[in-house]
């Protein structure tokens, strides 16, 4: 009885998961992913790791990391933190989602994840020559980074969304993911693509 209820909760969540990141990214623009789809799916993503639930405080919360005086960084930000707002309801692992902003500052940045408790952080466009020092800091602290941007999964970013043809795909850079201390479940693997 317990493993048809256990498997009926994986079938289950596999075509919620499914459904979520297959959808149709018709209302994006040049290739991204929408905000509100980016979200859903790093939300569910982010259930996948294990450890979370035990890093997490009262709720997940979200460092959202752009760059200053980048005005396509600061517009992705407030449309990430809008999509977030929106989302009330939603949760990772039961539990709801804050979010703090930084404009990109190794010393800001070291200072917030230090004392807001964060445990991800979501990387803005504009970044990815300053990549290394976010992800050093990132590894550090043990904190998962997202993104949107295939190119950032390949320079270390752990957990990505991108546009593949008309929908959303998730992409795992599995080394970063480990040293970041997530604990990915392989159903989570099984529907990435996988950068080892």
């Amino acid at each position: 009885m317990r493993n048809a209820r256990w498997l009926s909760t994986v079938l289950v969540l596999g075509v919620l998961w499914g459904t979520a990141w297959l959808l149709p990214v018709k209302e994006a623009m040049s290739g991204d992913v929408p905000a509100d789809r980016q979200v859903l799916i790093l939300a569910r993503a982010l259930a996948y790791d294990r450890n979370l639930k035990d890093k997490a405080g009262d709720a997940v919360t979200i460092a959202l990391v752009y760059k200053d005086g980048d005005g396509a960084s600061k517009s992705q930000m407030q449309e990430i933190s809008a999509a977030i707002a929106s989302g009330k309801k939603l949760r990772i692992s039961g539990l709801p989602i804050k979010t703090v902003v930084v404009a990109f500052g190794i010393e800001d940045l070291d200072s917030t994840l230090t004392n807001e408790g964060v445990d991800a952080v979501y990387i803005c466009s504009g970044l990815a020559n300053d990549l290394d020092s976010i992800t050093a800091l990132t590894r550090q602290k043990q904190i998962a980074s997202l993104a949107d941007d295939k190119v950032y999964a390949k320079q270390g970013v752990s957990v990505v969304v991108v546009a593949e043809g008309q929908k959303a795909s998730l992409v795992i850079n599995l080394k970063a993911s480990k040293a970041e201390g997530l604990d990915l479940s392989s159903e989570l693997l099984e529907l990435a693509e996988v950068i080892k």
